[in-house]
């Protein structure tokens, strides 16, 4: 039985009540709808994106809309690519909450450059690694620092959320990667209902 919220959204169905998740890129797009959701279902929040304009500014007005319904959320700045951030964004989340349960690897630190071609034969291996590798280094690294983080010994993506953390990976560049987490979304949703 799910319990009925009180006071964050009145009536609401809370599944995610007292964890705490941490949503990277989530000042703005898919991240920020992904925070205000967990919110809505109780999740104590805490919002990460780049330390610079725009993000900061858009990072603030995350935090006033969740705290404004009545939801804890801190914010810590740092890029997801930067293992350094995401050491410190996770320490200062378990030192605020007490735990981490729920990383949602959102962000896409990939850099493109706008004027480069993207045709298969012109890619050049600069361009793959900005695209294709640090994304995937981010999510592998940064599910690596969280699953450290866990109460539990954890050895890959898949134990991470058998020890209870939860692993979403939203970062894969392209309609490939698209495709790839819709399916896995609807493949989770299936087994949970």
């Amino acid at each position: 039985m799910r319990a009925q919220s009180r006071g964050l959204y009145p009536g609401s169905i809370v599944r995610l009540k007292n964890r705490v998740a941490l949503i990277t890129g989530s000042a703005h797009g898919i991240g920020r709808g992904i925070a205000l959701a967990y919110a809505r279902e109780g999740a104590k929040i805490v919002v990460n994106d780049l330390d610079r304009a725009p993000s900061v500014g858009h990072a603030a007005d995350v935090v006033r809309l969740i705290g404004d319904a009545g939801g804890e959320v801190e914010v810590c700045l740092g890029d997801a690519s930067e293992t350094s951030d995401m050491e410190r964004v996770m320490a200062a989340t378990v030192e605020r909450f007490g735990r981490l349960d729920i990383l949602v690897n959102n962000a896409n630190p990939g850099r493109r450059v706008l004027d480069a071609s993207r045709t298969y034969l012109d890619v050049t291996e600069e361009q793959l690694y900005e695209n294709y590798v640090r994304p995937f280094k981010a999510a592998f690294v940064n599910t690596q620092l969280a699953a450290r983080r866990s109460s539990t010994r954890v050895a890959s993506w898949r134990a991470a959320s058998w020890a209870g953390l939860r692993v979403c990976i939203n970062a894969s560049p392209g309609p490939s990667g698209r495709r790839c987490t819709k399916y896995w979304t609807k493949r989770r949703a299936r087994r949970r209902s």
